[in-house]
């Protein structure tokens, strides 16, 4: 099969961010079937899958304002949630549609994520239990209808007023002693947020090691392996108490051109970070990439 061929395999089956894989599109050999049981949740709602899966795992490919992946997955001023889930019934050519509502197994999405081809090479939420219950969470929100509907939370109302309590005198002295504030451990280190940025934000398009930077199967111990390759241009992606030298910081800071054969573009496209956390992941890298550990 030609490179061209494949390219436009992987445009009509599902993404063009997966174009490197030979699997696109069919069960891959060595790609573990999911096992997300056989009960149903009926609570899995729109609010649910939209905010823990299509955002987080999906649309840094599937954004309509970013790479433009059909199918999808993400909401933008001209495109609300009715008629993004509209676009998932309707918008697929071949058989069966990205989503037919109250049938997982006759839906293009459910086939493609309950068989664990997508999200591509990655476990979802970091973990084998997040990556199962997310997928689950997929088929069960089919299941329930595929709608934009979100369960809401019954507000019980302040308690009622059982009048004022009988006055039984002074307590009584329990001898209780005030142990002052529980501890809650340490405070969590802000460089988890930048794993959860790189995690959420590049890989989606770096999990198969696009434009040679890999951020693997996407948990924390991955995201740290990421540091440590060297760029296209032939500096580190993470230079130890170098920001300057550190590829993967000057693209995130849409500064790369400082650099010989640099791309001045910002990373990840549109999804620009924060500014505090750009900062933070500079500071780190200049203060000598100081362990941290996340939960």
């Amino acid at each position: 099969m030609t490179r061209a061929l494949a390219v436009v395999l992987c445009l009509t089956v599902f993404g063009a961010a997966n174009c490197d894989n030979p699997c696109i599109g069919m069960q891959c050999p060595d790609v573990p079937k999911p096992d997300v049981g056989g009960e149903f949740d009926p609570s899995a709602d729109w609010c649910a899958v939209y905010e823990q899966v299509f955002v987080p795992e999906c649309a840094n490919c599937h954004d309509p304002s970013g790479t433009n992946v059909r199918p999808h997955l993400k909401v933008r001023g001209d495109l609300s949630a009715d008629a993004l889930v509209a676009q998932l019934r309707n918008e697929r050519a071949s058989s069966p549609p990205w989503l037919t509502p109250g049938e997982p197994d006759n839906s293009h999405i459910w086939a493609r994520v309950g068989e664990g081809s997508m999200p591509p090479g990655v476990t979802m939420g970091g973990s084998a239990a997040e990556d199962t219950r997310l997928r689950k969470l997929v088929r069960d929100w089919i299941a329930n209808g595929g709608t934009t509907e979100c369960n809401e939370v019954t507000d019980a109302g302040p308690a009622a007023d059982a009048g004022a309590p009988a006055d039984a005198g002074a307590p009584a002295d329990a001898g209780v002693t005030d142990s002052g504030p529980v501890d809650t451990g340490p405070p969590l280190d802000p460089m988890c947020g930048i794993a959860l940025n790189l995690r959420t934000g590049c890989h989606g398009c770096h999990r198969n090691g696009t434009g040679g930077y890999s951020t693997g199967d996407g948990t924390l111990q991955a995201i740290r392996a990421s540091f440590d390759g060297t760029s296209t241009v032939d500096i580190p992606y993470v230079t130890s108490g170098d920001s300057a030298q550190s590829y993967l910081f000057l693209r995130i800071a849409g500064r790369g051109a400082e650099v010989p054969g640099g791309r001045a573009t910002r990373m990840p496209p549109g999804g620009r970070w924060a500014d505090q956390d750009i900062t933070t992941l500079q500071n780190w890298i200049d203060e000598g990439m100081p362990s941290f550990d996340c939960p």
